[in-house]
């Protein structure tokens, strides 16, 4: 910008105007005139749209209990900053899915890459802020997750509108902390709907997700192959006492599930926090003071006699040593 000529037209194009933007226009810009377009798209009917309240549990922990329970194609997760993407697209990874990150620190040849791989199957989840996103259009994303809620109503149409692409029917999921809540509301008065809150997936759920899906694997095995090299492996896998088949079918199922069990502990009972009043917080700590100061003054009634010593504690024998430092 510091090398334009000083005679020069600048006009700025911007899908949503928030501060960051406007601080550009009031440094680069003289007396900028604002055109803002009425969007026509108030409602999506074809895009399921819910919010979960971020408490209980860590964000990223959360978002693969979602994503295990969500039947989707594929996923484009939205967070605030760079480091976001790839903190969760670290997360997503060790937990078994094929994700990315897509910021603005990626050269174009890169994000060309990354789409591509989203495109063509070979990338389930994208991890993405908002800049990085424009524009995105792919058929395949079926789901996105606002994994921190977008500080206005524009970005989240926006952020929605990457599902529901050439007919399909999308989901959206928004997280949302307490202190959040005033953006939630500002976003369904934008979007003229009350978007409907969800409980988190419990273990119960996700072990009955895992078990039917190892199910639906060994039915398609038991169909589609030719299992009798492996029933003579299964003859000589069995030790030299007698043992029911069952039992090693068992102890093979185990060994199958490798690091995600197919039964999960039952989750831990979440209790929210109570909130206290201030005046109830005052009168207890005043109460708590005046009880200690009642306790160091002394009684004027028996002339202020000290209370006894405590005796000292008996440690046995000892030997005293003195040590004489200096001239």
């Amino acid at each position: 910008m510091a090398e334009i000529p000083a005679e020069h037209q600048t006009a700025l194009f911007s899908a949503t105007m928030p501060e960051a933007i406007r601080r550009i226009t009031r440094r680069f810009m003289k007396d900028p005139q604002e055109v803002r377009i009425q969007s026509s798209i108030t409602t999506r009917p074809d895009i399921s749209q819910s919010y979960w309240t971020a408490q209980g549990m860590r964000k990223n922990e959360a978002l693969v209990r979602f994503l295990e329970a969500e039947d989707f194609d594929a996923a484009i997760i939205f967070v605030r900053t760079k480091n976001a993407t790839l903190e969760v697209a670290e997360a997503l990874e060790r937990s078994g899915y094929s994700s990315a990150a897509l910021n603005g620190d990626m050269n174009q040849a890169l994000r060309e890459q990354t789409l591509e791989r989203l495109k063509d199957g070979r990338l389930d989840i994208l991890i993405a802020t908002d800049v990085a996103a424009r524009g995105l259009d792919v058929e395949r994303i079926s789901l996105v997750v606002n994994y921190d809620i977008p500080m206005d109503s524009e970005s989240y149409v926006h952020r929605i509108g990457r599902t529901g692409r050439a007919g399909r029917a999308g989901r959206a999921l928004l997280f949302v902390e307490n202190r959040e809540r005033r953006l939630l509301r500002n976003i369904e008065r934008t979007m003229k709907l009350t978007i409907p809150e969800v409980e988190l997936p419990n273990a119960e759920l996700l072990g009955e997700r895992r078990l039917a899906k190892f199910a639906a694997k060994v039915q398609q095995q038991l169909e589609s192959s030719d299992l009798d090299m492996y029933r003579a492996l299964l003859a000589k896998l069995q030790p030299e006492e007698e043992l029911e088949m069952e039992t090693l079918a068992a102890a093979l199922l185990k060994m199958a599930q490798g690091e995600r069990p197919l039964i999960l502990p039952p989750d831990p009972v979440f209790k929210p926090r109570q909130r206290r009043e201030f005046n109830d917080r005052d009168e207890r700590g005043s109460d708590r003071g005046n009880d200690r100061r009642r306790e160091a003054r002394p009684d004027s009634r028996d002339g202020g006699a000290e209370r006894p010593r405590r005796e000292r504690r008996d440690v046995g024998e000892m030997q005293l040593y003195r040590i004489e430092v200096g001239p």
